[in-house]
Order: C-alpha cells, then sequence, then structure tokens
C-alpha cells in the first residue's frame, strides 16, 4: 500500500548546537572589538603626555672691550649684556660673579683675554673679549744743553759749503751726517757741531727737513726731501750766526 500523507508537514531534526560555540557567540556579543580599542584609546588619553622641552641657554649679546687696544697703565671697560632664562653670569681673570648686564672697568699688565660664561636650565653659553697691551713709548730724551755762543768769540769757520753729486729722484731722500751722504758723492766743508747755522739749499725744490737747531743741540745732521724734478747736483750753504 502507498503511504499515506498528513495535512501537516513533517518538521525536520536539527541538531542543538554545541555548548562552546554558543559560549563563543556570547563573547563576541558583550565583548565587540571596537569596545576593546575605544577603551585602550581611553586609557591613553588619560595617561601623562611627554615633558614639555627644556627652555634655550642664554644668549650673550653683547661682550665687548672697549678700548680693545691700551697702553701698558692705562685701563679698558668690559661691556656685557645676557639675556634668557640665566641662573649666574661669571667672567673669569679674577672679575667673578656678575649681574647680567653691567660694565668694568680692567687694567691689565699684558694682553688679556676675558671670557664670560652664563648658566641656565637650559644650558651654558660662553662670549669672549680680548684686551691687547702694548709697551708705553721710550721716553723722550733729556732736553740738551748748549753752552752760551758769542760769535765776537767763536774763531772757527763761520761759513761754509757742500756740494752733493749724484741722482736723487722726485721725492726722493737724502741724508748728511758728518760729512757723509746716504747715496752720491759729497765735497766741501760741513757745519760745525754745537754751533749755531743758517742752512740754504740749492735748487729750491729740494727741501730741508732735519736741520741745526737749538732743540737738537745744533747738531749738523741734515735731511733734504725733492719736492720738484730730479736732481744731479745740490748746493748746501751754512753760515754760522748769534742767536
Amino acid at each position: 500500500m502507498a503511504p499515506r500523507h498528513t495535512g501537516r508537514a513533517r518538521r525536520r531534526h536539527r541538531p542543538a548546537p554545541r555548548r562552546g560555540a554558543a559560549r563563543r557567540r556570547r563573547r563576541r556579543t558583550r565583548h565587540p572589538p571596537h569596545r576593546r580599542s575605544s577603551g585602550r584609546r581611553a586609557a591613553a588619553a588619560g595617561g601623562q603626555g611627554p615633558p614639555p622641552p627644556p627652555p634655550p641657554a642664554p644668549t650673550v649679546n653683547q661682550c665687548v672691550a672697549e678700548p680693545s687696544s691700551i697702553q701698558r697703565g692705562q685701563s679698558s671697560t668690559l661691556r656685557w649684556a645676557v639675556s634668557g632664562s640665566v641662573t649666574s653670569v661669571a667672567i673669569n681673570q679674577g672679575v667673578g660673579t656678575v649681574p647680567n648686564i653691567q660694565n668694568q672697568r680692567v687694567q691689565p699688565n699684558d694682553s688679556t683675554t676675558y671670557t664670560l660664561t652664563a648658566i641656565g636650565p637650559g644650558g651654558t653659553t660662553t662670549a669672549s673679549a680680548t684686551v691687547s697691551v702694548r709697551a708705553p713709548p721710550p721716553p723722550p730724551p733729556p732736553p740738551c744743553r748748549t753752552s752760551p755762543f758769542i760769535l765776537d768769540q767763536y774763531g772757527d769757520l763761520r761759513a761754509g759749503q757742500l756740494t752733493w753729486t749724484g741722482t736723487l729722484p722726485a721725492r726722493g731722500q737724502l741724508e748728511i751726517q758728518n760729512r757723509s751722504a746716504s747715496s752720491g758723492n759729497l765735497r766741501g766743508d760741513g757745519p760745525p757741531k754745537g754751533v749755531p747755522v743758517r742752512i740754504s739749499v740749492v735748487p729750491a725744490a729740494v727741501r730741508v727737513t732735519t736741520a741745526p737747531s737749538a732743540a737738537n743741540c745744533w747738531d749738523p745732521q741734515l735731511v733734504l726731501v725733492n719736492s720738484g724734478q730730479a736732481a744731479s747736483e745740490i748746493r748746501i750753504r751754512w753760515e754760522v750766526f748769534q742767536p
């Protein structure tokens, strides 16, 4: 006989899900991935950030010595200015701790370099200034003292002439002392030493820049400078006189 069918459709039998799979589905539902990542971001936002950068090192705006060159025995002024975050400022060579902005007089015996050191939370900055010390010029020679001169009592030559020959170019210089010349040939009688004399030169373009005078105790040294064209002969006339 053929099987009989009722009006209701027969339900298929489905196997029951495993307990582990259901638990895994529930865990995924309870803890979705986006909640985990958002929790990490919240934790990171609530923590401390990186520390702020340290302040920059102090700035030395000025460090000079005025004047920078002196003679021994003179003084110079150090000038400095430091800005920024500063803890201390000091200068070596015995100056010591100083304010951020100031000036101070110094008197070194020899050339000296002064180094400024500025310290702050951000570091250390240095700058330097040098004072050059030169030796003073030698003292001038003592003034000469001449004996009283009386022309009537002077028995030597009272006048004479020197003749120089050679080539003295334009702007050239010629020195004559002790009857000898720095160049060329010289003949004749030179002026006496320690006696008042007047000097005249031919040609007129040749000027006398150094001659006997009371200031040099009538030293007979002569220095001539040619302010004209080249000269081949120079005549130097001298004459004793009563001052």
